[in-house]
């Protein structure tokens, strides 16, 4: 199975900073999920760090996620190690056809759909500009969540 490439989608602030010099510091780089200022987090328990999460705790957290997102059960739910590894792997979901990649978003989007021999279209700026947190239509979302 061929990877799609993955292409730059933020963290290099020298780039950044390059790119616009003159701007405003602090830069706070909200491409990579790194925060400054991030939300307060009670105390964990050490051994968290230490392993991977077992299967029950895998479970026990596609059910919160269902019940808080309000997918029909946990089986609805994906769970992965970030969103780089769902943005490869919902092309592969699908058979190949053709694909609209809206922008603004990750890069990796329509890249990943056309590694996966989807035909890509969409309506434009798709870069390192980060996710816009909109949904699509109702329609698509369904077809997506559906049990694969």
């Amino acid at each position: 199975m061929s990877h799609p490439p993955v292409t730059d989608h933020g963290g290099n602030l020298d780039a950044a900073r390059l790119r616009f010099a003159g701007a405003p510091e602090p830069w706070i780089d909200l491409s990579t999920g790194i925060n400054p200022w991030p939300y307060p987090l009670p105390a964990l328990p050490p051994d968290l760090w230490h392993r991977l999460p077992g299967e029950s705790a895998l479970q026990a957290l596609a059910a919160a996620a269902a019940r808080y997102y309000g997918a029909p059960g946990p089986e609805n739910v994906a769970i992965a190690p970030g969103s780089q590894a769902l943005i490869q792997l919902l092309p592969r979901l699908h058979p190949p056809g053709r694909v609209s990649v809206e922008g603004p978003t990750y890069a990796e989007h329509a890249l990943a759909w056309t590694a996966a021999g989807h035909d890509v279209s969409g309506s434009g700026a798709v870069g390192p500009s980060g996710v816009q947190g909109q949904i699509g239509r109702a329609s698509c979302r369904e077809r997506v969540s559906s049990p694969v």
